[in-house]
């Protein structure tokens, strides 16, 4: 019975350095592609994390916004510490009127905050006073106190009545409500930085930044103050511009919003930068590693090869030693060792 012959396939060296380099090419290029998807959604996140934000911001401003003018338009009216304050004979019992209307206030802050200050003013006791905590200085006072005085009652003060206005006293930016009802003028101020100290709080990176605008469209206050000089470019990869509106949420105000879009997301943004430039090195790496083989292993083996294939072909003693890699160098004096007996 005769033994059957098993037949065994060969790869050269080539053969197997041309495999490697067709596999590492594939995997270079799932690794960009999902690096490239990974970055996409950070930038993704990073606009979802910010439109969310501000939406909650405009949303719980809106709701505070209603408490004030509901509270505002009822107490002109209706409240009879008022009318107490009015009627009162005595420096003491304006000053008992005057505190209650404080207490009343700060009961109503709970639900807004602190940062809404109100004011009142009657015209024809000529009584002016803060009927809330102040967190401003003594000359902001002064100039809120100016101005209701100068307005109160006045035709273009009326028509802007449920109204929110925008004013520039001294050096801050106020957003104000303010009734005239009969001798009596009532408001509330709350400066725009406190007002959108929530956004403030949002990572917007080194060239993010903010503005808060009026139905017109006119900037009303920037933070940081520098950002409006920076920041005038369109939407880009790297960078946002976002606007919201005010009229959804019944606000008197527009935010026009610019964003670093891999700020919030930094560390993650590096580390995919970091494994795209680690994938790019290898194939760099494997390249010319590649080559280097080629040059000083598989040249040399090859000659090498070719001189044993000629040795029927030449009546002399082929030379073997012409290459760089010793262990082919003793092996070729060997066999030209073997050669020279043989031939003896």
């Amino acid at each position: 019975m005769q033994r059957q012959k098993v037949t065994r396939h060969s790869y050269s060296i080539v053969d197997n350095m041309k495999v490697i380099v067709l596999l590492s090419i594939p995997i270079i290029i799932i690794n960009i592609i999902l690096s490239s998807i990974s970055l996409i959604n950070i930038r993704r996140q990073n606009f979802e994390l910010i439109h969310d934000s501000v939406t909650l911001y405009q949303s719980e401003t809106s709701a505070k916004l209603n408490s004030v003018e509901h509270f505002i338009e009822w107490a002109i009216v209706n409240d009879p510490l008022f009318t107490e304050l009015e009627t009162a004979d005595t420096p003491y019992e304006r000053a008992k009127a005057m505190n209650a209307i404080r207490a009343r206030v700060a009961d109503s802050q709970y639900a807004t905050g602190k940062e809404y200050h109100y004011f009142a003013y009657l015209n024809q006791e000529d009584i002016f006073f803060n009927a809330s905590d102040m967190l401003f200085s003594y000359t902001d006072y002064c100039n809120i106190k100016n101005f209701m005085i100068d307005n109160a009652g006045k035709e273009a003060s009326i028509k802007n009545n449920f109204v929110w206005q925008f004013i520039k006293l001294g050096d801050l930016n106020f957003l104000y409500y303010m009734i005239t009802y009969n001798n009596r003028t009532f408001g509330a101020f709350v400066d725009v930085a406190d007002l959108t100290a929530p956004l403030a709080n949002i990572n917007l990176g080194k060239e993010g930044g903010f503005s808060v605008c009026n139905p017109d469209y006119e900037v009303i206050y920037s933070f940081p103050s520098s950002y409006i000089a920076q920041n005038t470019g369109e939407s880009s990869f790297f960078h946002n511009l976002h606007t919201f509106t005010g009229e959804e949420y019944s606000l008197p105000y527009s935010i026009v919003l610019y964003s670093d879009n891999f700020n919030s997301y930094g560390k993650l943004f590096l580390f995919q930068l970091f494994v795209i430039l680690t994938g790019l090195s290898l194939c760099v790496i494997l390249s010319a590693f590649m080559i280097h083989m080629y040059k000083r292993v598989i040249q040399p083996i090859q000659t090498f090869s070719d001189s044993l294939a000629s040795i029927n072909e030449q009546e002399d003693i082929i030379d073997l030693q012409s290459n760089n890699i010793r262990e082919l160098e003793q092996a070729s004096l060997q066999f030209k060792n073997l050669i020279r007996e043989i031939k003896k």
